[in-house]
This record gives C-alpha cells, structure tokens and sequence, in this order.
C-alpha cells in the first residue's frame, strides 16, 4: 500500500504514552505504574490505510510556538509510522512541507497550494509534479491491491476494505491480534502472507506498519521481511535509496520484538481490560467465522504469543526489495540487504531528531537534482533558497580575494 498511517489511535496522549513505553521496553511496569485513563467516545471508528558531510542542520525559526514536529503532526494520535522513519532519509523538508498541508493522504488535487514553512518562508506547491508524482502511487497502490486481492484469493473490492465502528477500544485490538493470527497461519501454510501490520517499541516510541510481504523459507525456518516497490521505467534502480532500506530495516526490527514483547502489560497500562469480550458485532462475527471461540481479549493475546513464538521464532538478517513494472506488474528484480544494526540506529537518530527535537535536514548536493527536480516544492524550498544565498556569498567572498 502507498502509506502505513493506519490504526489512527487518537486516544493515545503521548506524554503519557512515552512514560508507559520507557516502563514496557525497560520492564519496569508494575503496580505503582498506575494505567493510562483515556476518554473516548462509544462509537471509535477505525480506517484501513488507504519514506555527508554535506548535509547541515537548521533550526526552526518559526515564531510559532509549536514545539516540534512530533507535537504538530503526531501528538493526537501518539505513535510514528515507518514511513515517517524512512521519509526523514529521502528529505526532511518535504516530510515537513507535506505534513503543514496536511499529510500525504490527502489527494494532490485537494491540497493547499501554498504553505508558509518553518522559517516563515512562503512555500508555493507545482501541482504538475504533485500529480505527475501521485499517479506514479496510485499505480504502486493498485498493484499492491491486486497482489493482497491473488494471496487472499478475494474478488470482491469490498471485502478489501471496510469502515469499521468499535463499541470499544479493546475490540480494536482484539482484531488487531485475530489478524495477525490469521496471517501467520496463512505463512505458515502457505509459506507467505501478506500486509502483515507491526508495531512495537523503538527508544521508547511507538512506531508500526504494514510489511508488504513475510514469506517462510521452510527448509531454514527463517522468516524474511520483503518490501515491494514499482518502477515506471520498468528497470532496475542504478543505486538504493536510503530510505528503502531505513523502512526495511524498521520492519524487521519491530518483527523481531514480536515474541517477546510484553503485550498484556502495555495493554494493561493503557487501561485495557484483558478480559473483556468482544461485543463490536461486525468484529465478533469475522472472529466467529473465521474459528476464534474464546473472544475474550487475553484469549485472543494467548494464541497470538502462541503463533509469533512459533512462527516468527527466526527471523531472516537479510531483508528484501522486490520491483515490478508499473504497468502490469510484470516482476522485474530483486535487492538483497544485510540488516546492520549501527545503520538502523542512524536511521532512527535522523528521524526522532527531526521528529522530536525539530532539526531539519536538507538534500545531500550530490543527491540534488536526483532528488530536487521532481519535487513538487522545488521552486521555493527553503534548503534551496539558503544554500543557494550561501554560493552567491561565498562567490563574492572568492572575487575579492
């Protein structure tokens, strides 16, 4: 799918979330933690979702008195997604410029057509490339849709997706968890799954996806993170982007949490009852059908520890980029990448520094064009519009010499 921004939790505080996901990550919860007490309205309603030396750091002149980026954008729903890692890699400034006309989701069409960015600056949007660039996605999307549509053998659009409206946020979870229940014993049977979501833990942030695919290699056990993208020249890429292998590598990271992660504890902190049944009707109906007959939350959590701590036991160092052609999907080559710790860490500095302390990075020079020329803020860009007042100033420094 074109983004991971789905499960909108707008339940979540995150001060309070951060506290509680230091004490789970640390194992320090215990009852002097007291739980996260959360209004929320009786009908919750959840979306399916629809990435040198050269480089500086500017800070934020806005007078605006927001705080970061995290406080701006992702306060109210409390939690990263891994595109929201990757995306820092590609150019903070247009995960910057995106977000102010707020987010991605938003068709091309529908969005405003000017910003003011962070150092005040008028920021004005090319529609022709923001167009040019969604129908490019629209194409990944679509081939994603087809490939989910063949694994799961459905012919009916609506069952891809549905608005659902829960009774309560335990049910939420309890479908969460029956999901990835189901998935994995697709991939154990079947040897793939697909649109598996994750979530988890990172520096006491709570970051999740969708992994396009995990597939099982049988004769090792070992269970691999693949990544699907589309090209419209039908080629391989001359070189891999950053950003691919941050978002990669954020999957893995959280997959291999899986079977030891603490779920009840930090269901419990966030004010869950374990034992509360399902009652959202549409949710209880699915889990009927599809075998679950104990629909009590800690029911369901049991047979999901169960399932990861069999299933997800080895998880493959090596991660997968996969590209087809844009138009029909024809397969055309595979990157292999060796996950490496020290490179995931970089990645995630970059991004919880953009993210939590509001320091923006620009392009690298080499990268420029590459990156620049179809960007839909190219023409007034403040990263641009600074670094190219910095070469006329030290031009002029270099004639008077």
């Amino acid at each position: 799918m074109a983004s991971d921004g789905e499960f909108e939790d707008d339940w979540l505080n995150s001060a309070e979330v951060l506290a509680v996901a230091s004490a789970v990550e640390t194992g320090t919860i215990n009852s002097a933690n007291p739980a996260i007490t959360v209004e929320m309205d009786d009908k919750k309603r959840a979306r399916s979702r629809s990435r040198s030396n050269s480089v500086e750091i500017i800070e934020s002149t806005n007078p605006t008195k927001y705080l970061t980026p995290y406080d701006r954008f992702r306060k109210k729903s409390g939690f990263l997604s891994a595109t929201d890692v990757s995306d820092i890699q590609w150019c903070a400034y247009k995960k910057l410029y995106k977000e102010i006309q707020g987010g991605g989701w938003i068709r091309a069409s529908e969005r405003v057509q000017s910003i003011v960015g962070d150092t005040g600056a008028q920021i004005n949007v090319d529609t022709n490339k923001a167009l040019a660039k969604e129908k490019i996605m629209d194409k990944g999307s679509a081939h994603h849709t087809k490939m989910e549509r063949e694994m799961y053998d459905i012919a009916d659009d609506r069952e891809m997706e549905m608005e659902i409206y829960f009774d309560k946020r335990s049910d939420y979870y309890a479908l969460w968890l029956h999901n990835c229940i189901v998935q994995l014993t697709t991939l154990a049977h079947q040897g793939r799954c697909r649109e598996f979501g994750v979530r988890g833990l990172i520096d006491g942030q709570i970051l999740q996806g969708d992994i396009d695919e995990l597939c099982l290699d049988r004769k090792t056990g070992m269970v691999r993170v693949v990544d699907d993208k589309t090209r419209v020249d039908g080629k391989m890429p001359r070189y891999q982007n950053s950003n691919n292998k941050a978002q990669l590598m954020v999957y893995r990271k959280m997959l291999t949490h899986f079977p030891s992660f603490d779920w009840q504890a930090w269901l419990e902190s966030c004010g869950i009852n374990m034992n509360e049944h399902v009652s959202t009707p549409i949710v209880r109906q699915h889990m009927l059908q599809n075998g679950e007959t104990d629909l009590r939350l800690c029911a369901i959590l049991d047979r999901f520890k169960a399932a990861t701590q069999i299933i997800l036991e080895n998880i493959d160092n090596v991660v997968e980029l996969r590209y087809h052609c844009a138009d029909g999907g024809t397969y055309i080559g595979k990157v292999e990448i060796e996950f490496d710790e020290r490179e995931f860490k970089r990645y995630i500095n970059e991004a919880f520094k953009f993210w939590h302390r509001g320091d923006y990075k620009g392009v690298d020079i080499e990268d420029g064009y590459f990156k620049c020329s179809k960007c839909e803020f190219e023409e007034s860009c403040e990263w641009l519009t600074l670094q190219h007042t910095r070469a006329v100033e030290k031009n002029k420094k270099n004639k008077k010499v």
